[in-house]
């Protein structure tokens, strides 16, 4: 339900990533959008928890081809797999994913008086943990979690590192005379040694008011000069904003009152919660490093 449309609902797309050795589900989660955006923060959640891959293979929708997702996974040092046009049999254990989804969750909570976006996304990821993950796999013989953890030389990352790396990206020019940049409606003004270059700037697309330089590794934020636009409107849509609140249900099914109790127990960080609270980066600069060691299994 969403009352800010008049048929009083609005549609919604869920992402899946799962790990290919283990079969555990590594991230679901349901968006208004399938964009980008949503992309992202499915990736940064289940990398934030279960490592970096060495590979990640997708279908060719849009977006799987963006700059940005092909940007984010040669920086983490992920190889990136497109699978063959009209080749069915490459995409059977995720579309074997999500069949189950639609099966074993969505008919679920279709008739469970879900009334929030976040209602349905506690209960999904609480799902995914406790039944989807810990369920005796039919070909491995093994439950998903318990195959995963036996894996050795996970890469990692700490969430600060994450959070630069998945920030939106552009590039801009300095202007010879001045050391402004524009970008979007705003102006910013660069170091003096940046100008008349071609710089590569680093944003949070919630809050344009300040973005980043990017170079040698580092972060250097960019001193507002004129800010006329706030948000990226291309990135951010007006539904990522939470409807006005609906009254606290309880579901009429037991399986989902079952999950419930477990869900803030499974919760993950959100890349979109992130970028809207805007607390992603503390000093004015900061050095990043990347690790480009291998991982046994891939998602």
């Amino acid at each position: 339900p969403d009352n800010r449309k008049k048929s009083g609902y609005r549609q919604t797309y869920f992402i899946v990533i799962s790990d290919d050795h283990s079969r555990l589900m590594c991230g679901l989660k349901f968006y208004f959008y399938e964009d980008v955006l949503a992309l992202e923060d499915i990736l940064f959640i289940a990398i934030l928890k279960y490592g970096i891959p060495s590979k990640i293979y997708v279908d060719n929708g849009p977006l799987y081809i963006s700059d940005q997702f092909k940007l984010i996974c040669a920086e983490l040092g992920i190889k990136l797999i497109h699978c063959k046009k009209y080749y069915a049999p490459g995409r059977g254990k995720v579309e074997s994913n999500v069949k189950f989804v639609k099966k074993d969750f969505v008919s679920e909570v279709s008739n469970a008086g879900i009334k929030t976006l976040d209602e349905l996304n506690k209960n999904a990821e609480a799902w995914r943990e406790v039944e989807f993950n810990n369920h005796l796999h039919s070909e491995t013989k093994e439950k998903p979690i318990v195959r995963w953890s036996k894996i050795k030389n996970i890469r990692t990352m700490t969430k600060e590192e994450l959070e630069i790396i998945f920030l939106f990206r552009e590039r801009r020019k300095v202007d010879n005379k001045t050391c402004i940049v524009r970008a979007f409606s705003n102006k910013y003004e660069a170091p003096k040694e940046y100008k008349g270059q071609w710089i590569n700037i680093r944003y949070n697309p919630f809050n344009l008011s300040r973005i980043y330089l990017f170079d040698k590794n580092k972060l250097i934020a960019l001193k507002p000069y004129e800010i006329k636009q706030h948000v990226n409107t291309k990135v951010v849509k007006e539904s990522i904003v939470a409807p006005k609140k609906f009254e606290v249900y309880k579901s009429s099914v037991n399986f989902l009152n079952a999950l419930q109790g477990k869900a803030s127990k499974y919760s993950s960080e959100s890349l979109i919660d992130i970028f809207k609270s805007d607390e992603y980066i503390k000093p004015e600069e900061i050095k990043h490093k990347k690790l480009y060691s291998k991982k046994e299994s891939e998602k």
